[in-house]
C-alpha cells in the first residue's frame, strides 16, 4: 500500500494566493468598465429621449400649419413626455422658414433647438427639410 502524507494533498498557500490575486485582477478590470458603461447608457438614453421629442414636434408640423408653430415652445419632462411649463426638463423651440425658389411653399426648413432646464446652450440643434403634403 502507498503511504500518502498530508503534505501531498490539497493546495499550497502560494497556489491559493496566486489564484486569489488573479481573481482580484479580473474583478477589478470588470469594475473599471462600469463607469464607462454607465456614461454610455446615459448618453444613449438622452439621445433616445431627444429623438422622441423631435419626432413629436415634426409630427405636429405635419398635422397643422408649420408657420403657426414658429416661435412656439414645447415643454417636455425627463422621459420626453409633453408637460406643463412649470414641470419641464427640456424646452424645444421651433422656427419655420420657406425655401426660396420652390413653388407653392412645398419645401420648408425646420430649425429645432432642445435646451435643458437651467442651461443657456442647446443640447441639440438641427435644421431639417420638411416637405408639406
Amino acid at each position: 500500500m502507498k503511504n500518502t502524507s498530508s503534505r501531498d494533498s490539497g493546495f499550497s498557500l502560494i497556489e491559493v494566493l496566486v489564484a486569489i490575486t488573479l481573481l482580484m485582477v479580473g474583478m477589478l478590470g470588470i469594475l473599471a468598465l462600469l463607469p464607462v458603461g454607465m456614461i454610455d447608457y446615459h448618453d444613449a438614453k438622452m439621445k433616445s429621449v431627444e429623438s422622441q421629442m423631435v419626432d413629436f414636434v415634426v409630427k405636429q408640423c405635419s398635422t397643422g400649419s408649420p408657420y403657426e408653430l414658429t416661435g412656439h415652445k414645447f415643454y417636455f419632462d425627463q422621459q420626453g413626455v409633453l408637460c406643463s411649463e412649470k414641470d419641464y426638463e427640456y424646452l424645444i423651440t421651433l422656427s419655420v422658414n420657406q425655401v426660396h425658389g420652390i413653388p407653392n411653399n412645398q419645401l420648408l426648413t425646420l430649425q429645432l433647438k432642445i435646451i435643458r432646464k437651467g442651461s443657456r446652450n442647446p443640447t441639440y440643434q438641427n435644421t431639417q427639410l420638411f416637405k408639406r403634403t
